[in-house]
């Protein structure tokens, strides 16, 4: 049996989705983190507090559906 959807994820509702999921997380500082999304490839940019917080970030974007690739360009500033 193959699942269908009934349409594409779209890069905004892709980009929303991965914002509402990085926001939810107590672990990361959703407001210094600019997100991008191109034909399902998550961009994250701006800064994390650790290289620990940066991972999680990265981690929680391939939580949301849709996504193909994260390209995750935020620096490390404590």
């Amino acid at each position: 049996m193959e699942v269908v959807p009934l349409q594409e994820d779209s890069d905004e509702g892709i980009a929303k989705a991965v914002c509402l999921v990085l926001e939810k997380d107590p672990f990361v500082n959703a407001e210094r983190i600019g997100v991008t999304v191109k034909k399902s490839v998550v961009t994250l940019e701006g800064d994390a507090l650790s290289a620990p917080q940066k991972a999680m970030a990265e981690f929680d974007v391939w939580y949301v559906f849709g996504v193909d690739k994260v390209d995750n360009r935020m620096e490390v500033r404590p």
